[in-house]
């Protein structure tokens, strides 16, 4: 049980270290978020280069780095409450892009990452809760 608690807190952490690690190098970022723009235009959504300035570009590296930070963290210590608070976290991220998508005009296409953020947060913290009830009704002997 143990394992599989870890394995599943890893598999969400790789998944965020792929995502979060296209946003570490500026050359990168803005590569990937013109992929995201065209994706977007072939949707029938905002079509063309959005320009992002020197400041905004700035802090989408600084979060790609806290995202493959956290990732990172997660890869190496699985614990049970890392978990958890990934999986909060990712409730308040896909309610951030919901927000912003509807209130601001961000792109549409954004809204695929609330459905993984979103899977993500169920997944995860209803697997660890559901182990965590299981752990309290078996205690193993020490």
């Amino acid at each position: 049980m143990l394992k599989q608690r870890k394995n599943l807190i890893r598999f969400w952490a790789a998944g965020d270290l792929i995502v979060t690690g296209l946003l570490v190098f500026p050359p990168v970022a803005t590569w990937f978020l013109q992929i995201l723009l065209d994706i977007n235009a072939w949707f029938g959504g905002q079509s063309g280069p959005q320009a992002l300035s020197s400041f905004g570009l700035l802090f989408v590296c600084i979060t790609g780095t806290l995202g493959v930070v956290w990732a990172i963290a997660r890869l190496v210590r699985p614990t049970w409450w890392l978990g958890m608070i990934d999986a909060v976290a990712r409730l308040w991220v896909g309610g951030l892009i919901v927000y912003f998508v509807f209130a601001h005009d961000v792109p549409g296409i954004l809204l695929l990452f609330v459905l993984s953020e979103w899977a993500g947060a169920l997944h995860q913290g209803v697997r660890l809760v559901r182990n965590k009830e299981r752990s309290a009704q078996n205690p193993t002997p020490i």
